[in-house]
């Protein structure tokens, strides 16, 4: 089983270790959340880098807010981490560089959620762009 650390555990946050539970894939191990809503029921870290260096962490999970996404992403990275990270990836073509270059040094797998690709209105606009009509 995949041990896990969260970046940020708001909304996506709560569903990312909701589903990692469930699923019984993953283990949330640490979750840093600056401004929690409610009682987490996990244990907490200091500060994201503090998930991010957690030796006990296998893979983290980005949630936190657009600005923050590409730094705790490189720094997860290069801290030997897989990532999924919550979109977008960064703002300028550039910082998507360094985010793919720190992917390939890592050897580690870097995935985004780009989730509304499988919405029923995109799909249905996906259908009707390649039928022609």
């Amino acid at each position: 089983m995949i041990s896990v650390g969260i970046v940020g555990f708001g909304k996506m946050g709560r569903i990312r270790a909701d589903v990692s539970e469930t699923t019984g894939r993953a283990q949330v191990v640490r979750v840093f959340e600056p401004h929690p809503s409610g009682p987490i029921e996990y244990p907490l870290a200091d500060s994201a880098e503090a998930v991010v260096n957690d030796p006990e962490v296998d893979a983290v999970f980005v949630c936190t807010p657009n600005h923050l996404n590409k730094r705790i992403t490189v720094d997860a990275l290069n801290a030997g981490k897989h990532v999924f990270c919550e979109k977008p990836p960064a703002f300028t073509a550039g910082d998507v560089e360094e985010i793919r270059e720190a992917e390939a040094r890592s050897g580690k797998v870097l995935m985004y959620g780009f989730n509304h690709r499988h919405h029923t209105s995109i799909k249905h606009m996906k259908a009707l762009i390649s039928s022609g009509e």
